[in-house]
């Protein structure tokens, strides 16, 4: 078949497609003839469509992924322009997702495995910069519906809680705790402050409408000694109770104090 002619005006009246090449995925559409198929040949495939219907093997997206990985990317290195994350937020904004899609997505999500390193990188950014906070936070200014708010409920309760303990809220605490004394010698030795983020008490009751919090460092509410409590505002004493970071926490008090038990 000669491609000159069909590049041609003889294919002005087909709109510069041959109603015989169709592409091989299945998809009905037809290839388009251009210059650059006098050397290489017609192919069988719309640019894009060679793999669609083709599920890829776990070898091969490893692959495709380790190619891909850090240095590299093509685009490892360059920060997205404003406008670039403007553009990508509204082509994605409102785009319908199957429930085939959401249920893939999930089990994706559940089999991600997040390094310890990394969960205590991101408290600690959060922590100093204050990423979610006021405007910065994505949901600032925005309410939930009443649905919605069922639904994060029902999602989180008992066990499906970050920070379920075996029901562990509900057993008593020592003696020892409850008198204002104790307390009153905890808030003196940590200065009023939390010793995560440095919020005194003050403004933790401003804010958070409530004082700083005692928190157990081995979680278990019946062991008062002095160096097992530390002073934590509501967000960090949320922090150092998720069940994926009580270990590092655990660890990182204990160190704390013995520093300061070397230093005296």
């Amino acid at each position: 078949m000669n491609i000159d002619r069909l590049i041609g005006g003889e294919m002005e009246q087909e709109k510069e497609y041959y109603p015989n090449y169709l592409c091989a995925c299945g998809c009905g559409q037809k290839i388009m003839i251009k210059e650059s198929h006098k050397s290489n040949g017609i192919p069988i495939y719309i640019h894009g469509h060679n793999g669609r219907g083709k599920p890829l093997s776990e070898e091969h997206c490893r692959k495709m992924s380790e190619l891909n990985k850090g240095e590299k990317n093509p685009n490892f290195g360059k920060p997205l322009s404003e406008e670039h994350r403007k553009k990508l937020r509204e082509s994605n904004l409102g785009r319908p997702r199957s429930k085939e899609l959401r249920k893939k997505l999930s089990e994706i999500g559940k089999k991600r495995i997040i390094s310890e390193e990394t969960r205590r990188k991101r408290s600690e950014t959060i922590i100093r910069n204050g990423a979610l906070k006021g405007k910065n936070h994505p949901l600032f200014g925005k309410h939930h519906s009443e649905n919605t708010c069922k639904k994060i409920s029902n999602a989180i309760k008992g066990d499906k809680h970050g920070n379920w303990k075996g029901g562990t809220s509900l057993d008593p605490y020592c003696p020892v705790f409850r008198r204002s004394v104790f307390k009153r010698m905890i808030f003196k030795r940590d200065h009023n402050s939390c010793q995560l983020c440095g919020m005194t008490n003050q403004l933790s009751f401003k804010i958070n409408g409530r004082r700083l919090t005692i928190h157990h460092i081995d979680h278990d509410k019946m062991n008062c000694d002095s160096r097992n409590c530390i002073l934590a505002c509501m967000r960090c004493n949320t922090i150092v109770e998720n069940k994926d970071l009580r270990i590092f926490y655990e660890n990182w008090f204990n160190s704390m104090f013995e520093k300061v038990t070397d230093g005296d």
